[in-house]
């Protein structure tokens, strides 16, 4: 496996795991909705970063 299929299943996986605490918390009777819309997009794109190693410029 290489360093890029790594880092993509580590994200593939960050995200299957926000859908499962949301899915887990809707089983329990409670609200699933963890994010706005916004908020998601910015937790998706800093962890985004933070595993491909994405650097501003």
């Amino acid at each position: 496996m290489t360093d890029l299929d790594k880092r993509i299943s580590e994200y593939a996986k960050w995200i299957e795991s926000r859908y499962d605490d949301s899915h887990e918390l809707r089983g329990k009777g409670k609200n699933g909705y963890i994010d706005g819309k916004a908020d998601a997009y910015e937790s998706s794109l800093r962890e985004f970063k933070r595993i491909f190693n994405v650097k501003e410029e």
